[in-house]
């Protein structure tokens, strides 16, 4: 018998949608604190609205 283990992952996940990790906090805060250091008022509720939905059916 003839062992071919390998160091590298048969495959990776990627905790994008909190799988693992609820990082929704963590990106709201930051897109609240991007926006408003640009001049535009941004909220967490208005980043609330997104969570959860396609880009491209978002609210306007």
């Amino acid at each position: 018998m003839t062992n071919h283990a390998s160091a590298d992952p048969a495959a990776v996940l990627w905790d994008m949608d909190g799988t693992l990790v609820d990082t929704e906090p963590y990106w709201i805060r930051a897109e609240t604190e991007l926006m408003n250091a640009h001049g535009l008022p941004w909220s967490e509720e208005q980043g609330l609205e997104f969570v959860g939905n396609e880009l491209i059916v978002s609210p306007e």
